[in-house]
């Protein structure tokens, strides 16, 4: 596991994927960045790929949802491919964590910004290869996807 959640004091371990140790250890506020159902999680199969590289999470209110960040950072990119993804945006957090938001609507950042925690970077949509409006949201450490639900250590709220 490169990252490890200790529940009682809220720090996130992050680890080296050579050897396992412990790179650094985290304390920032974290928090969801839509409240929805989630309809697909993490590492589950899908019509689009065998490994489900983060979790998507459905929001009633459908195209144009707003979707902030799940933590501080800065934005790394900000853009559309026409597959995959769709419009997405990747935040930089440090500590060789980011965090990618996929298939939106609407992008309303720019690479280079600083964004907080609850910071408007979007709405939620259904681009790319989507089979209806929610977000992907998707976590990486050191480039790899890991679960989101292990920064995210509270009950998603549903709307």
């Amino acid at each position: 596991a490169l990252v490890d959640l200790n529940p009682i004091t809220n720090t996130i371990k992050i680890k080296n994927p050579a050897d396992g140790s412990v790179v650094t250890e985290i304390t920032t506020p974290i928090s969801w960045p839509i409240t929805g159902v989630i309809t697909l999680e993490f590492a589950q199969s899908s019509g689009y790929q065998i490994f489900h590289t983060g979790i998507d999470i459905a929001n009633s209110a459908g195209t144009g949802a707003p979707i902030t960040t799940m933590m501080d950072g800065t934005i790394f990119y900000a853009g559309e491919i026409f597959w995959g993804y769709g419009k997405h945006i990747i935040i930089d957090h440090g500590d060789n964590i980011t965090t990618l938001y996929g298939h939106l609507n609407s992008i309303y950042v720019f690479e280079g910004q600083d964004v907080k925690i609850g910071d408007i970077i979007g709405t939620q949509g259904s681009t790319g290869w989507s089979t209806g409006p929610h977000l992907h949201l998707e976590a990486r450490v050191f480039g790899i996807p890991v679960n989101p639900r292990t920064f995210l250590n509270t009950q998603l709220k549903e709307d």
